[in-house]
């Protein structure tokens, strides 16, 4: 089941990100196993009023099993309360999705500030950039058996490469060098061996400068050196 955020861009909307932040859809793009069993009841004493795997549940099941705040939340199709009342908006995060410098051949995310939810994951701003770049898989990078174009870009904040399945409050306390203003790049997953490549880059990037930080400069000459200057 897929439901939209309420900030989200709606059709026929201009998309204009520059006079305000965008908000970035988080629709529920997943499915549970069908072995998962849903259990409800009004406490851990008492018998469950329902008990089925997800494969079972056919709508036959009895409006008394379910809780208020499930059917007030599929009636009004809005998270709610027992009430029906709307449910507090979760806390969001300000944040700004680029290109990757190096990848100089995928389309630029307009210019602006995105907002989503705190506990969006790196993999759906991912799947939000593929929707709104309507992002192509190059023929080279093709994988026999991988369809889906997320699977083949990965996001990165600052210099580190951000784990799927992270979300954005996680990523901007450990990964973003400055927590005000948070930047995330999309670019192509690299395969293995330009990994290896770029690995080996930075290692002999980084002895360059230890050995460079070593060197003393403007050494003096040596003594033996000055009088034999000297005497000749």
């Amino acid at each position: 089941h897929q439901r939209k955020g309420g900030g989200g861009m709606r059709d026929g909307e201009e998309d204009d990100v520059s006079m305000a932040p965008e908000e970035v859809d988080e629709a529920l793009d997943y499915r549970l196993p069908e072995d998962t069993r849903v259990i409800v009841s009004e406490g851990s004493v008492s018998a469950p009023l329902l008990s089925k795997r997800i494969a079972e549940v056919d709508g036959s099941e009895r409006l008394e099993c379910l809780p208020e705040w499930l059917l007030h939340t599929l009636e009004r199709n809005y998270p709610a309360n027992d009430r029906g009342d709307p449910l507090i908006e979760a806390p969001k995060i300000g944040f700004h999705l680029l290109r990757h410098p190096a990848c100089t051949d995928m389309r630029q995310m307009q210019a602006g500030k995105l907002n989503a939810p705190q506990i969006l994951r790196a993999r759906k701003v991912l799947a939000y950039a593929v929707s709104k770049l309507a992002l192509e898989v190059p023929a080279h990078m093709h994988r026999a058996g991988v369809e889906e174009v997320v699977e083949y870009l990965e996001l990165s904040c600052g210099d580190r490469v951000v784990p799927p399945e992270m979300n954005l409050m996680t990523i901007r306390r450990f990964y973003a060098k400055n927590a005000d203003e948070l930047t995330l790049h999309y670019r192509w997953k690299q395969s293995p061996a330009q990994q290896q490549q770029q690995q080996q880059q930075q290692q002999h990037l980084q002895q360059q400068r230890r050995s460079s930080a070593s060197r003393p400069s403007n050494a003096p000459s040596s003594p033996s050196n000055s009088r034999f200057a000297n005497t000749h």
